[in-house]
């Protein structure tokens, strides 16, 4: 939530890696939300961090607001087609 925060309103934050960082659904919720409000976030790294359908869907809620996010690295997830 701290990490969601601190995304909303930084103006200068290109990048964020937080590959390997298992991050749990209720994370994705406010990382989803976070990257609705963010516009100067052009690349985000969430390999290997074990993302299912729920967490997806989740992370696609803030993609489909978000203007800035350029560049989005999901491999090595559990993503599947559902």
């Amino acid at each position: 939530k701290l990490l969601s925060e601190a995304i909303k309103i930084n103006e200068s934050l290109t990048t964020i890696n937080l590959s390997g960082n298992q991050i749990d659904s209720e994370g994705y919720k406010w990382l989803s939300e976070a990257i609705k409000i963010n516009e100067s976030l052009t690349t985000l790294n969430l390999s290997q961090n074990q993302i299912d359908s729920e967490r997806c869907k989740w992370l696609c809620e803030g993609l489909k607001i978000n203007k800035s996010l350029k560049v989005l690295d999901l491999s090595k997830n559990r993503i599947d087609t559902e």
